[in-house]
């Protein structure tokens, strides 16, 4: 049986099914112990560099431009390792800071003066989205980040069981769903939805509740896949209003689920494109420093210089940088209207190689985790951090982009946050910024047994 096995899968296509398993594993096991971010994006970097590339060795894609490059196997020589760094470098500021069983504050429902603040920022985030469109191209990004807030203001409905907080979440979620149909571009509703998850799962303290609603969730984003041409074909040769969107998609995935007539537009290996991100990395192995000569940190240089200083010091920049990257390590040339990543460690492979891409991806993804582990011990003294953290780590979520792209969001958000929470009267209140750092003596920082985690609460069984 186990020669069977050698036979059927190398030894690294074993690896990535374990490392991926595991991944899901942990995010499960730990998520009632703290909102388990770093685990959630683990959980997609695992889907997009390890499952998708094996699972498209056996369904490959109609169009072949979106083929491995590389064999699986020395694709997988290096993505599954960047991969576990990544994990590692996201979960041990977690661990060393906050250990594995910790008390969290209980909070208590909002009072009457704070829900009338996280209204006007609901409503105020619900109307500068929707109308996100009218403002100049130079102030859109801004606008993008303070309307998020609206999220920030149900998450803190939500956490604190405020009467009426189901109503607010569904608002924010249908206006997003509003926005997106709008496109047929969901990514961005399948981010917050995500994070809203989670931290839902946390706070009633969800394990294998949790793992079936991922399992449920990727299953969804699948069927989305399939359909996602059909819909955006209709949305080309109609002007519907958001009614007739909505009836128009429920009916194209009623159809894909009961098994229409028609043809269907996509295959499954077509599919798998939309989730694969390693035909880039493949590509970008494949070149460099084959054709290309390795970038030597200068893409981490440009995303620290434009993420750290602004726009207007720089107005030779070029508005398509994440395309012109593209072209240059895949060789391929996208059109204006598409945009693709690198993805974090097809970057760092671009810049220092082999070793230096995983250790790269390490250092990467152990800034990111010492960020989320500042929100995590703000969240010992208010745990309303809890609902600022994906406002800001949001972008973290696709390590599928470029460093700059991510980096620059969360700078940014990270800066209006910090301004709100200094200036803003509800948010000072909201958000305390002055953490308990000393885990000596510290009632937050007791270890506790499993019954008594997450926010203090029973287990719902």
């Amino acid at each position: 049986m186990v020669l069977l096995l050698l036979n059927l899968f190398d030894i690294w296509t074993l690896l990535a099914w374990t490392v991926c398993l595991f991944i899901f594993v942990h995010l499960c096991l730990f998520s009632d112990r703290y909102v388990a971010f770093p685990g959630l994006i683990s959980f997609v970097a695992a889907v997009e560099l390890l499952l998708a590339p094996v699972l498209a060795a056996s369904f490959p894609p109609s169009f072949h431009e979106y083929d491995m490059t590389l064999p699986l196997g020395a694709y997988l020589q290096y993505a599954t390792p960047a991969t576990i760094a990544l994990w590692i470098g996201l979960h041990w500021p977690v661990n060393r800071n906050l250990g594995t069983q910790m008390q969290w504050p209980q909070p208590s429902a909002l009072n009457p003066r704070l829900r009338w603040w996280m209204d006007v920022v609901l409503i105020g985030g619900v109307g500068l989205a929707t109308f996100a469109g009218g403002f100049p191209s130079s102030l859109f990004f801004l606008v993008t980040i303070v309307s998020s807030l609206r999220f920030f203001a149900a998450l803190t409905w939500m956490i604190t069981r405020t009467p009426g907080w189901t109503f607010r979440v569904t608002v924010v979620i249908a206006q997003l769903l509003v926005i997106t149909s709008a496109y047929g571009i969901f990514y961005t509703l399948l981010q917050w939805t995500g994070f809203f998850l989670l931290i839902y799962g946390f706070r009633c303290r969800w394990r294998a509740k949790l793992g079936l609603a991922l399992i449920l969730a990727l299953m969804s984003t699948v069927l989305l896949q399939y359909v996602k041409a059909d819909y955006r074909a209709y949305l080309r040769a109609e002007n519907p209003n958001f009614v007739e969107r909505l009836s128009t998609l429920g009916r194209i995935v009623v159809n894909q689920i009961a098994g229409s007539d028609q043809p269907v537009a996509m295959t499954f290996g077509d599919v798998l494109v939309r989730f694969n991100q390693g035909w880039i990395v493949s590509r970008i192995i494949d070149r460099v420093p084959r054709k290309v000569p390795f970038a030597k940190g200068s893409t981490i240089e440009d995303a620290l210089l434009f993420t750290l200083l602004p726009r207007a010091l720089f107005p030779n920049k070029p508005q398509g940088a994440s395309r012109v990257l593209f072209a240059r390590f895949t060789g391929l040339q996208l059109n204006p209207s598409t945009s693709m990543g690198l993805s974090i460690i097809g970057e760092m492979y671009a810049n220092f190689g082999y070793f230096g891409g995983v250790l790269g991806t390490f250092v990467f993804g152990s800034l990111v985790g010492l960020a989320y582990a500042c929100f995590a011990k703000l969240a010992h003294k208010s745990p309303h951090w809890w609902a600022a953290a994906p406002v800001v780590l949001l972008a973290a979520i696709e390590p599928a982009w470029n460093l700059e792209d991510i980096s620059n969001y969360i700078v940014k958000s990270a800066l209006v946050l910090f301004l709100l929470a200094s200036v803003v009267p509800a948010f000072r209140e909201l958000l305390a910024l002055k953490p308990i750092w000393s885990r000596k003596g510290s009632p937050s920082s007791v270890a506790l047994s499993r019954e008594r985690a997450g926010f203090d609460l029973p287990r719902r069984q």
